[in-house]
């Protein structure tokens, strides 16, 4: 009787601990899930800040190129930033002018 008594304390015990296991593996899960959440939402309020800040900056800079460009008499100008479409290899550098009516 006592054999049958300590194996089922045993069991009982063993039980606790592998549902104290799981309870604590699935609270680490969801704190795994609420971190990747908060990241991924951080991430993107990060970006739209950024494009937020840069809209102005951007912008400016356009109407500057433009400005530019009219008073020298281009017609196009093409963005030769890596991406760009097509890079004029002959064509006018207009940088220094731009950066002169952006005051720098």
């Amino acid at each position: 009787m006592n054999s049958t008594k300590t194996t089922t304390n045993n069991y009982l015990s063993y039980m606790k601990k592998f549902m104290v296991r799981q309870v604590l593996r699935s609270s680490v899960i969801i704190l795994l899930l609420t971190v990747m959440t908060v990241t991924s939402i951080a991430a993107q309020d990060i970006q739209q800040k950024q494009a937020d800040l840069l809209r102005p900056l951007i912008e400016k800079a356009r109407a500057a190129i433009q400005k530019v460009a009219r008073e020298q008499g281009f017609d196009y100008v093409i963005d030769a930033t890596p991406g760009g479409a097509l890079i004029l290899s002959d064509g006018k550098d207009l940088l220094a002018d731009v950066k002169m009516e952006l005051g720098f």
